[in-house]
């Protein structure tokens, strides 16, 4: 026997058995293979759409998400921008609080120096005066007679009425015209 003629032997056998498997099942089993077959196809094609469906969804999805990562992207540069701002007015309303407590720090210590040489002024004079009194009484006791001392106190009191009640009278409130009522 040659090898060949024994292997189309065995191949012819094989198509055979196979037609005849072919030929029993579409004759026998042809209304079921079919439901089957096309059962089969409509799942096959159903598992196509869900597959093309969820293949949608998900570009979808990574569309949205590649949209809000750039998004994301924008917002935070925003945001840094935001952030830079907001430190620049700060820093610059700190700087005009400070500005600003200067300035009156300065007006307060020059109207306490004003204040100080205001009364270093009225010390000198009362001072002054105190020393011009003490000198012009001691002139006054070794040269003025007991009529020239009484002639000056006399003076000196009259003026210092005159004086008293004139600011007496600028220390009260000034007087309503008259002739109104109230």
């Amino acid at each position: 026997m040659n090898h060949d003629s024994f292997f189309n032997l065995e191949l012819a056998g094989a198509i055979f058995n196979f037609a005849i498997l072919v030929f029993l099942l579409v004759r026998f089993g042809g209304g079921p293979l079919r439901n089957f077959l096309q059962s089969r196809r409509q799942e096959v094609a159903k598992n196509l759409e869900e597959a093309q469906a969820l293949k949608a969804a998900a570009e979808a999805k990574y569309k949205e998400y590649s949209d809000r990562l750039t998004k994301l992207d924008e917002e935070l540069a925003a945001i840094r921008a935001d952030m830079v701002k907001a430190g620049e007015e700060e820093r610059n309303r700190i700087v005009l609080e400070a500005e600003e407590k200067a300035a009156r720090l300065r007006k307060d210590t020059q109207f306490v120096i004003e204040q100080r040489m205001k009364q270093l002024e009225a010390d000198l004079r009362r001072e002054a005066v105190e020393a011009a009194i003490a000198a012009a009484e001691q002139t006054l006791r070794s040269t003025a007679t007991a009529g020239d001392q009484e002639k000056l106190a006399e003076q000196f009191l009259t003026k210092l009425a005159r004086h008293t009640e004139t600011e007496r009278r600028q220390s009260l409130p000034p007087e309503p015209p008259r002739g109104l009522v109230q």
